[in-house]
């Protein structure tokens, strides 16, 4: 074989397809890419077809121009039908159109949409140089995976930042987690007119020899089309409630944030990068047909049901809400029915955040009142900004919610973890810390908890800035809609 890997890109992308040559040359993987290789006099056609039968690796850079693209789609379909794996590298955030989504899935992507290029072509690389060290070892006598495999870098290359990309190390043979494959899709040709779903279904029932891929701390992944973004975080512990120099507005909130006690999260899990969407809690009320009806409350001197309100429609009085915006006017128990309806769709567990979680991911490791730092301003968060924190710059408050990705994320890579919506997290409520956790399990009704109220946090944009902080908690009725009331998800990882 002349070359490892057949570089598949629309002319419109040939500057980043160029790169990926580059990185991959680099690293001494030998790369096919039109038209530097494409012999002269020869027929394209022919050359295209013969470069992608003699790869062991296709790599497509994937983009809103390759996604409409029939030349992509046929190379696509080619390399399918001869079982050779293809990484979607993807360049855009776009979905595949649905007849590329007959061959690729959603949930394959390794993503590179932010920058550095750089630190995701170095991770391509690494995905790369597995899948030909695997392919060497079969040849030498090792059985041959006959349905897809994924591979990423071994855990002592993960990146020091999170980045768009799952990493993994090959093991003993097991049922593959498909959401954790970052990047590969591949197919038998005896399933190469297989929906890439159908398939990925099938591989839980087969007897095949596959490779376990885990997800490292600082990868980013998606289970489906439907899933959120989420991101792995780390292991470790952290001092869980207020410091005593933090500022509150009254004194009930600061014994329900006290006394400050050591936390250990033994394990990495996942948390998506922001809370749900509109758009995403729309395809599970439309696919489970959940009614939404009764009505949602909102604050005037007390809370009122308005019964015209819906999570399609809070009514906020800043102005309407677009399909990117974080849903509201969810109860507790419609945010469990979501992510039960996403488990049961991945078959991996998504579940709402502990108290104790949510306070761990909030502050990434800092330990002043917002991960920023000890001060906040309507340039860092979505809040009631007439009220001042510390002295902080006052401006009009925005009284409605912003884009889910609008602010800087925190340093595990999670956006708007104070403000624009209050959050639900999975605990019944207890007043204070008393007997709390220290392992950031769930606290439910043992220690005097109450589950007829449940535990938010984060504040939103009708709330002021203290409420914000990182150590704040609070409570709401257990089956209560609210304007500016919503959820993120977590994903316990498997070992």
């Amino acid at each position: 074989m002349s070359h490892d890997v057949f570089i598949s890109y629309s002319s419109k992308d040939k500057n980043v397809a160029d790169a990926v040559c580059a990185v991959l040359e680099r690293n001494g993987i030998r790369c096919w890419i039109a038209p530097r290789d494409v012999t002269p006099g020869m027929v394209w056609s022919s050359a295209i077809v013969g470069a992608i039968h003699g790869a062991a690796v296709v790599v497509l850079v994937f983009s809103g121009a390759a996604n409409t693209s029939p030349q992509i789609e046929r190379e696509v379909e080619r390399a399918i039908s001869k079982s050779i794996p293809i990484i979607p590298f993807r360049i855009e955030e776009v979905s595949p159109t649905n007849s590329l989504e007959y061959f690729i899935s959603a949930s394959h992507w390794l993503d590179a949409f932010t920058e550095p290029l750089e630190q995701h072509l170095e991770m391509l690389a690494k995905v790369v140089r597995r899948i030909l060290e695997v392919k060497l070892s079969d040849k030498v006598g090792e059985e041959t995976p006959t349905r897809p495999v994924a591979f990423a870098a071994p855990r002592n290359e993960t990146p020091t930042r999170p980045i768009a990309a799952s990493s993994a190390q090959p093991a003993a043979p097991l049922p593959p987690r498909s959401s954790r494959l970052p990047v590969v899709v591949a197919s038998t040709a005896a399933l190469a007119a297989c929906l890439a779903f159908a398939a990925l279904f099938l591989m839980w029932e087969s007897k095949t020899t596959a490779v376990k891929v885990a997800h490292e701390e600082g990868a980013v992944f998606r289970d489906c089309a439907e899933c959120p973004q989420m991101v792995v975080v780390p292991a470790g512990h952290f001092m869980m409630g207020a410091a005593d120099q933090e500022k509150s507005s009254a004194d009930w909130e600061r014994t329900g944030e006290q006394p400050v006690h050591d936390v250990r999260i033994a394990k990495p899990f996942a948390v998506g990068i922001y809370a749900v969407t509109r758009d995403d809690f729309a395809k599970f009320a439309r696919e489970t047909k959940t009614a939404m009806d009764g009505g949602c409350y909102y604050w005037t001197d007390k809370e009122t049901l308005d019964p015209t309100r819906s999570f399609l429609d809070p009514k906020l009085s800043g102005g309407p809400q677009a399909g990117d915006h974080p849903v509201v006017c969810v109860s507790p128990q419609e945010a469990a029915k979501y992510a039960a309806w996403l488990s049961d769709k991945t078959g991996h567990n998504y579940r709402l955040l502990s108290d104790a979680e949510r306070e761990y991911v909030t502050r990434a490791g800092t330990t002043t009142a917002f991960w920023w730092g000890p001060n906040i301003s309507p340039d860092q968060a979505n809040y009631w900004s007439d009220a001042s924190y510390r002295g902080s710059t006052t401006a009009p408050g925005r009284w409605t919610t912003l884009p889910v990705k609008f602010f800087k994320p925190n340093p595990w890579g999670l956006f708007q973890v104070h403000g624009n919506v209050t959050e639900l997290v999975a605990d019944c409520w207890h007043p204070n810390y008393v007997g709390a956790p220290s392992d950031g399990s769930v606290w439910q009704a043992n220690a005097g908890g109450d589950c007829k109220e449940r535990t938010i946090r984060s504040g939103s944009f009708m709330n002021s800035p203290d409420l914000l902080r990182s150590a704040h908690r609070r409570s709401i009725p257990a089956d209560l809609r609210e304007v500016s009331v919503g959820f993120r998800l977590a994903q316990t990882l498997a070992n």
